[in-house]
């Protein structure tokens, strides 16, 4: 039955065919086989580590693009690409990812290391980040001197900031009147500023907010 094909088998495939969540089963179904027959290397050599990714690879990108859309299909996530389409995504996120955290991981440790030799030098880093440490931000071009990186100073804490300046305030509200979705949207959102605040009463959370966050989650607190 042609219902039982992968649909990169059958004679009328094209690469911007959008694949159903049981083409996606076949699909992903085949390149297991297919890697699992190919890492087999025989008697004599034992098993064979599966290649690295490639997005030049048809296996690979038909793995990914099988893998990727059955967890849109779950997840209700739109939209689900095709095989082409995947293949660009792949080809421009992945080493993007890849050298930009890269790049941030090690303007981290050089930062703590930083924070290091104060301890080591003077004793007390916590009083002297501001000295030591700086922000780096990354260019798009260079700079005269040809750098990409530059470090500036770090300024002072921002004395309207609650985070910087680990601020504490006291709120009075009438709890039989007052609902908590009124505390966040008249109070925490638009008098103190905060985008996607967190409450916690005692060690649990009662509100979240956040790309990774259920919005139902928290909604009988409101």
């Amino acid at each position: 039955s042609t219902d039982e094909i992968p649909p990169t088998e059958k004679d009328t495939y094209q690469q911007t065919q959008i694949w159903s969540r049981a083409e996606c089963i076949l699909e992903l179904t085949s390149c297991f086989l297919q890697i699992a027959r190919s890492t087999r290397g025989g008697e004599n050599k034992g098993m064979q580590p599966p290649p690295e990714f490639d997005k030049d690879d048809p296996l690979a990108m038909r793995f990914v693009t099988a893998a990727s859309n059955l967890r849109s299909y779950i997840f209700q996530i739109d939209p689900i690409q095709s095989l082409y389409s995947a293949k660009g995504i792949a080809g421009n996120i992945i080493p993007a990812i890849a050298t930009t955290n890269a790049i941030v991981a090690g303007l981290q440790i050089l930062q703590a290391f930083h924070i290091l030799r104060s301890r080591l030098l003077k004793g007390d880093a916590k009083n002297n980040l501001k000295e030591v440490c700086r922000y780096i931000y990354c260019l798009r071009d260079t700079t005269r001197k040809g750098y990409y990186l530059q470090p500036t100073k770090l300024p002072d804490p921002n004395p309207e900031c609650f985070v910087c300046r680990n601020a504490v305030i006291s709120l009075v509200v009438n709890t039989k009147e007052w609902t908590l979705d009124m505390l966040l949207s008249r109070v925490i959102k638009k008098e103190l500023g905060f985008g996607e605040p967190t409450l916690m009463v005692g060690g649990d959370i009662v509100y979240e907010e956040g790309e990774d966050i259920d919005p139902t989650e928290y909604s009988g607190n409101l």
